[in-house]
């Protein structure tokens, strides 16, 4: 609760969580009852009669960086797993949302490698910028460059030949701590695409929270963010 990356002043320039102390890392069952709760809900689900036997997907995100606990986001997985089938639901995946933090991707590599995950899991990186104009926005990148973490997620995607999703803010005029205005150009989104490879990563372009980190002064016209859209499809990356 709260992120880890607050503790040393690292946290994203636009997250509402990396603007709360950090209270600790959850453990296994924290999360686990998180996912379990949500898809016992679903699952009787009174308002969407549809979702109830839809295919689960959980994304561990939002409550700080999972990458920095991944040992208890694992043994949640394998906790959700079970009760799932006892359950009855089916699991689509599972995601592991991460700002860039690399460490732990080997180690998942490895046990998907050893058969401990009953159902796919990958992992969803939220790169938005590259270079220094990223540090900016994500001082991470200063102790955690994007390039090693890209390169291993072309790892995963070797392993689990599944498609890597990487989410792209689509900014206009925002500004926050330390950042007088930033904005998504077509050319600047050209430059972004130019270090992924379309074959290995999929694109999700996606719109700035309201947050008290800081402030997108207009709201985003579709106009903008179709153009947006039509430059990453040309380029061949499936897009969302």
């Amino acid at each position: 609760f709260g992120c880890q990356l607050s503790t040393t002043n690292q946290q994203c320039r636009f997250c509402e969580t990396g603007t709360k102390s950090f209270g600790g890392n959850l453990s296994a069952e924290d999360i686990a009852l998180q996912c379990i709760f949500m898809a016992e809900y679903d699952s009787n689900c009174p308002s969407y009669p549809q979702v109830r036997t839809n295919k689960r997907e959980f994304a561990f995100m939002g409550q700080g960086e999972p990458g920095y606990n991944y040992a208890a986001v694992k043994q949640a997985i394998i906790m959700t797993d079970y009760v799932m089938q006892q359950l009855g639901q089916t699991i689509s995946r599972y995601v592991i949302s991460t700002c860039g933090v690399s460490g732990f991707i080997p180690s998942l590599i490895q046990d998907i490698k050893s058969g401990i995950f009953k159902n796919k899991v990958t992992i969803h990186l939220s790169l938005h910028d590259i270079g220094e104009a990223r540090s900016e926005i994500m001082p991470i990148n200063e102790n955690n460059d994007y390039k090693e973490t890209i390169e291993y997620c072309k790892a995963l995607y070797r392993v689990t030949r599944e498609k890597i999703g990487v989410g792209i803010l689509m900014f206009d005029k925002y500004t926050g701590k330390g950042i007088k205005s930033r904005t998504l150009t077509p050319e600047r989104l050209e430059e972004i695409l130019s270090a992924l490879d379309n074959d290995i990563f999929r694109i999700d372009l996606c719109t700035v929270n309201k947050t008290s980190a800081g402030q997108q002064n207009h709201q985003l016209s579709n106009e903008s963010a179709n153009k947006l859209f039509d430059i990453a499809a040309r380029k061949g990356f499936e897009v969302k």
